[in-house]
């Protein structure tokens, strides 16, 4: 129990934030500011103040290593780090239950988004409306075809 005490009171909010965040991809500071920012819709951004600090300790204690690109990356260390937390990383939904259900998650996140932050995305929007209704109308198809 003391254990766990220890671990968590190391290991901040952010400290956290930054394991999940390049635990999905490699990111530049800017960057994982940036993607605070967008996953807490506007609400939070940290400051270079903030993230490089951290960046620098997660990079000391091995659970990051900054890339030549200038990119940090979460390592094995990390991982198992941010798992021992009960955050399991990197689960995807990988069958179409769990996919449905990501979709429906990020549409009911699009539907309460401001619509002037979704406008520069009416294109892609329309392009995704027409290949659902593509596949809804394939799905249909083999439904019939079937009966």
């Amino acid at each position: 129990m003391w254990e766990m005490y220890r671990k968590m009171k190391r290991m901040s909010g952010l400290r956290l934030a930054v394991l999940h965040t390049l635990s999905e991809s490699p990111k530049n500071g800017v960057e994982i500011m940036e993607e605070a920012e967008k996953r807490s819709m506007g609400w939070w951004k940290p400051s270079p103040g903030s993230i490089y600090p951290v960046l620098n300790s997660l990079g000391e204690e091995t659970f990051i290593r900054k890339m030549d690109d200038g990119r940090y990356e979460i390592t094995a260390i990390g991982i198992k780090e941010i798992n021992s937390f009960g955050f399991p990383i990197n689960q995807k939904p990988y069958n179409v239950d769990g996919v449905i259900s990501e979709i429906e998650n990020f549409l009911s996140y699009l539907e309460d988004t401001q619509k002037a932050k979704l406008a520069p995305y009416s294109g892609k929007i329309h392009s995704i409306k027409e290949r659902l209704q593509k596949l809804e109308e394939e799905t249909m198809r083999y439904v019939y075809d079937r009966n």
